[in-house]
């Protein structure tokens, strides 16, 4: 099982940095490849918002993992769909524009201009829905 394999691998990342570190390298590579496999598999699965965080969080290990960044790629062509999608449904079917927005939020880093977008329209609609 994936998610068991990056429990494991965070731990013996935890128990190596308290001994000496030798293996952190090592720990590292093969923690960005399994959540590389599981980004892989949630985008062919069609669990976009999902492929993208874990592409991320593979990618924030080892940034030359090669399947992350291919998921990745792919993951940001869809979030800019989102974005405008969400844009063009705001005042329509804002309950659509928020879950679309949630999706987008999870794939782009919170320094990324889209991210900035997509959360300032996000509290807009929250606004909205308070008055």
């Amino acid at each position: 099982n994936a998610s068991s394999a990056i429990s494991s691998l965070k731990r013996a990342k935890v128990l190596d940095k308290a001994i000496s570190g030798a293996y952190k390298r090592r720990i590292d590579r093969i923690l960005a490849d399994q959540y590389a496999t599981q980004a892989n598999s949630a985008m062919l699965a069609g669990k976009h918002a999902r492929a993208g965080s874990l592409a991320r969080k593979a990618l924030g290990i080892s940034s030359s993992q090669s399947v992350a960044r291919a998921v990745m790629e792919e993951v940001r062509k869809k979030a800019d769909g989102w974005l405008s999608s969400a844009q063009s449904q705001l005042s329509s079917n804002p309950e659509k524009a928020k879950t679309l927005l949630t999706q987008v939020l999870a794939v782009f880093p919170k320094r990324d201009p889209r991210y900035i977008r997509a959360y300032g329209m996000l509290k807009r609609i929250d606004v909205e829905d308070d008055d």
